[in-house]
């Protein structure tokens, strides 16, 4: 890549760091029907509608259910599932290399009728090269319908 070297000074070709924004993204979601996630468990989005993309390759898939960084650098993900209760049953929250996020705000909750709840999030992070991230059930027997449910990212830096 052309990089500047500042006021006065000729630019200069540089390697590139592992991608720029947008070089790493995907959208993946699950066809079917209702499933069941049991609690600390990984959503299980292998068996996509058919309307997700991977550009880049760094969603795992079957293999992991996970994202994987390829380069250090700031990424955004999201989360929409649809889920089976508004009792708040049904809760889910993003994970970094197995670890759950204490995320402060940023979940969206809709309910749609008396047992349908939508749960979204959107989070924003720092990663370092092969940091993973997945979406996980925070409590026992979550649920969630397939084709209506999905999680994405993009690399932004």
């Amino acid at each position: 890549v052309l990089t500047s070297g500042g006021a006065g000074v000729a630019p200069t070709f540089q390697a590139a760091g592992g991608g720029a924004a947008g070089s790493s993204a995907f959208l993946v979601g699950k066809s079917g029907a209702w499933a069941t996630v049991a609690s600390g468990s990984v959503v299980d989005f292998s068996s996509t509608s058919g309307e997700g993309f991977n550009t880049g390759g760094d969603f795992g898939s079957v293999e992991t259910n996970a994202y994987t960084a390829p380069a250090a650098g700031v990424y955004i993900f999201g989360y929409h599932m649809y889920s089976n209760t508004s009792s708040n049953a049904s809760t889910w929250t993003f994970a970094i290399n197995d670890t759950d996020l204490a995320i402060i705000g940023g979940l969206t909750v809709i309910t749609h009728g008396t047992d349908v709840q939508v749960r979204e999030s959107t989070v924003c992070l720092s990663l370092s090269s092969g940091d993973e991230v997945d979406v996980r059930s925070e409590l026992a027997n979550s649920a969630f319908y397939g084709s209506l449910s999905y999680f994405w990212g993009c690399r932004l830096s």
